[in-house]
């Protein structure tokens, strides 16, 4: 066929990223970053009993926060991402979290240091679940979710 057969462009590219990847060992790097994140962000929020764990792998991880009786809160979660945005670090608020090749060692210790200081700052103000009160802006709340009846007739 020569539907394609000038389409050298996207091949040429192709190799050239795989090859820069190769150089720099791309994936190593995201793999060793992201592993300090994620036990180093674990580690503090175990060390000062603020629920929020990363879950996942080194590289593609997720954010889940509860509240003191272990139930999922987005309020909660809600606040901790509004508040480390503030202080310059943004983490999804709604999927993944990936790590990339230009996320540094200095990166994530800062990164660590900020959500040391946020969890402290929140632990300090919130009592009995009021995370929302704290809140700037709305609450997300699910709009839409898929539940698939079952097939099976009896």
């Amino acid at each position: 066929s020569s539907t394609n057969n000038m389409e050298n462009l996207s091949i040429v590219g192709t190799i050239a990223t795989i090859n820069e990847m190769i150089s720099k060992n791309t994936i190593k790097h995201c793999w060793d970053i992201g592993s300090k994140f994620f036990e180093g962000w674990n580690n503090i929020t175990k060390e000062m009993n603020f629920n929020a764990k990363i879950i996942g792998y080194p590289i593609r991880m997720g954010l889940k926060c509860y509240d003191s009786k272990n139930k999922e809160s987005i309020s909660m979660k809600s606040l901790l991402v509004q508040e480390l945005l503030k202080e310059g670090i943004f983490i999804s608020p709604l999927g993944p979290m990936y790590m990339s090749y230009s996320h540094s060692k200095e990166d994530i210790d800062l990164a660590l240091i900020k959500l040391r200081n946020v969890c402290d700052n929140i632990m300090k103000k919130v009592q009995n679940d009021n995370f929302e009160k704290y809140v700037d802006g709305i609450i997300p709340k699910p709009i839409w979710s898929m539940k698939i009846r079952p097939t099976k007739r009896h």
